[in-house]
């Protein structure tokens, strides 16, 4: 599935990969781990966070990930990320394979 890291640090979601890996969930913990940065949704009751906003009227979304990528070698672009159903996360590589 592919998502986009903007240069301004968001993450980029498409209606499609938002739904299946966040459904209705309102917010996400991210963290980076093994060269990846990895979500996962949080429930409607959850505390914290970062905020999954609404982009367009088609459903895609996106959230802000520049916090957890700053001491992180990353950089902007279209990648494809993969689902890890033992996870319950979305991992996505911080490099651009060439």
């Amino acid at each position: 599935m592919r998502v986009e890291i903007s240069p301004g640090g968001d993450l980029l979601l498409s209606a499609e990969v938002a739904e299946r890996c966040f459904g209705s969930a309102p917010s996400a913990l991210v963290a980076v781990r093994e060269g990846e940065l990895w979500a996962v949704a949080l429930g409607p009751g959850a505390v914290g966070g970062l905020l999954l906003k609404q982009r367009n009227r088609a459903g895609d979304r996106s959230m802000l990930v520049i916090e957890p990528l700053r001491d992180t070698v990353w950089e902007p672009g279209v990648r494809e990320a993969h689902w890890d159903p033992a996870e319950r996360a979305l991992r996505v590589p911080l490099v651009v394979p060439e």
